[in-house]
């Protein structure tokens, strides 16, 4: 079995450009955990997660408890409890914060599921982008697999 036949296209995104604020409203909105950063050119630029808006909201605090009143819904009551206004970091560009493209695991549409499957496994990462060249055309997620598990097709 092939990558392409369970990943999920075609995949939320959002540009470098964007606002720490906007990344968090798509991630709930979406009910996602991360999303691939792309250029204009639908070319993968990062990858950036939930976790990330965590450890940068940790770096930001320094003592604030307003701040610590964010992290703290976050870490117990979910991202979909926090606005966000109340993160610190919330103007802050994604570019500042995502996983360069260059540190980005990834595979290809034609990549077999095991080996895929594998590199999630022994990386611990949640998802992999599925590239054609550098243009983002997928995205592999643990989801996508347990789904496919349990629909038999796996």
């Amino acid at each position: 079995m092939k990558v392409s036949e369970i990943m999920t296209a075609p995949v939320i995104t959002v540009p470098a450009s964007a606002s720490l604020a906007d990344l968090l409203e798509l991630l709930k909105e979406k009910n996602v955990t991360g999303v691939p950063v792309v250029d204009e050119g639908d070319r993968l630029a990062g990858i950036v997660s939930r976790h990330d808006i965590v450890l940068e909201e940790l770096r930001t605090i320094k003592g604030s408890s307003s701040a610590r009143s964010s992290l703290d819904q976050i870490l117990n009551g979910g991202f979909v409890t926090v606005s966000a206004d109340g993160l610190q970091s919330h103007s802050k560009p994604v570019r500042e914060i995502m996983t360069p493209a260059s540190e980005v695991l990834t595979c290809r549409k034609d990549t077999p599921l095991a080996e895929a499957c594998a590199l999630m496994a022994d990386n611990g990462v949640h998802r992999l982008p599925v590239l054609n060249g550098r243009r983002l055309v997928g995205i592999l997620t643990t989801t996508d697999v347990v789904r496919a598990v349990a629909r038999g097709k796996i």
